[in-house]
């Protein structure tokens, strides 16, 4: 069932007045890209966001150590992890970690310590990891909520031809 029928299905059921009906078919430019990634293969997601990473990593190089744009490495790892699998998300994970450490280092950032370079890396590499973890868990969420109004409506429609049937069965006798 696609998202334009399953809003208007909820919707209807909640009874809401057609201007707002239609506002619910609609689809958004979220939603479009959203379903534009869903139809790409594994392997042409996992390019893309290699390519992205490979921009984030290059824009953080050019800025230098003093500016910090390390949250961004975060679009490419929340791809993999969204419309991915989890393999290539942990894989995208320790590849922006190593990309940022190859930007801090390159673009000239000096420690009084080598082991503090480690440390810096260590801690961008947990959160990548704790930004995957929680994506994989709101993802895990929605596919559970996504379910659930799934039966949820196959329940409404079972009920419905219950009820169908019985009227029909009601008026024949």
């Amino acid at each position: 069932m696609n998202n334009t029928v399953h809003r208007l299905d909820l919707a209807t059921t909640m009874n809401l007045q057609p201007e707002v009906l239609m506002t619910f078919g609609q689809l958004g430019p979220m939603e479009r890209i959203a379903n534009f990634l869903r139809k790409q293969s594994q392997v042409s997601l996992f390019i893309e966001a290699l390519v992205l990473a490979a921009v984030v990593g290059f824009i953080d190089y050019i800025t230098g150590y003093e500016v910090t744009i390390f949250p961004f490495y975060s679009i490419p790892i929340l791809l993999m992890v969204w419309f991915g699998n989890r393999k290539l998300a942990i894989f995208m994970s320790v590849l922006c970690a190593l990309e940022w450490w190859w930007a801090d280092a390159a673009s000239g950032h000096v420690y009084s310590h080598e082991w503090l370079r480690v440390w810096d890396a260590i801690v961008r590499l947990m959160f990548f990891c704790l930004v995957m973890f929680a994506a994989w868990a709101i993802k895990g969420q929605r596919d559970i909520s996504r379910a659930r109004i799934e039966l949820l409506e196959r329940t409404n429609q079972l009920e419905r031809e219950i009820i169908s049937i019985s009227e029909r069965e009601q008026q024949r006798i």
